[in-house]
């Protein structure tokens, strides 16, 4: 959710871009001794109580306003903070591909691309980067014998049967391909 508040606050013009891929950069992604960017904001003085009540209640209104259809979900923007944090991606990059999504689905796209899969066409990052950070999310990549499709997965669990929620094909465990194609999948 750090991302989606970073962007309210660039939309206010409170930050520019470089100062939010700061903030994400110095903000935690989960990991023990790091804050969130509300923190972040405050510390560096350019939010007082007030204005950061106020980007969080818009941040929770445009939460509440998202559709099933809606592309930037938690994981989509966990990808993002990842990638900026560890400098395989700038916050411009991020942006494009997660612009690129919210215009396919106003488009009715469906399925939908994920952040991963068009970072790795616009030749942003590769597929192998995006398969670590899946794995530090605890995500892993499946793929459908049936239809090729590939779905991230949160607890896989070792000999428990899968399927794909788009043929009902079975679904095994995948390596990190060249060009990925997940999609979301089965919590």
């Amino acid at each position: 959710m750090d991302a989606l508040l970073g962007r309210i606050a660039v939309d206010r013009g409170l930050i520019t871009e470089a100062q939010l891929a700061k903030m994400l950069a110095k903000a935690g992604d989960g990991l023990e001794g790091e804050r969130p960017l509300a923190d972040v904001l405050k510390e560096m003085g350019l939010v007082d109580d007030r204005g950061l009540a106020e980007l969080v209640d818009e941040r929770e209104r445009r939460v509440r306003a998202m559709g099933p259809e809606d592309v930037v979900t938690q994981d989509e923007l966990e990808i993002g903070q990842l990638l900026v944090k560890h400098n395989r991606a700038t916050q411009n990059q991020i942006n494009k591909c997660l612009e690129i999504q919210e215009k396919l689905a106003r488009e009715g796209r469906t399925p939908l691309p994920r952040l991963g899969e068009l970072l790795v066409n616009h030749g942003y990052v590769d597929a192998r980067t995006i398969d670590e950070l899946l794995r530090l999310q605890r995500r892993f990549v499946m793929v459908c014998a049936s239809c090729d499709r590939r779905i991230n997965m949160v607890e896989f669990e070792e000999g428990r049967a899968y399927r794909c929620p788009s043929c009902g094909g079975p679904l095994k465990p995948g390596e990190a391909p060249d060009a990925p194609k997940a999609v979301g999948g089965p919590r």
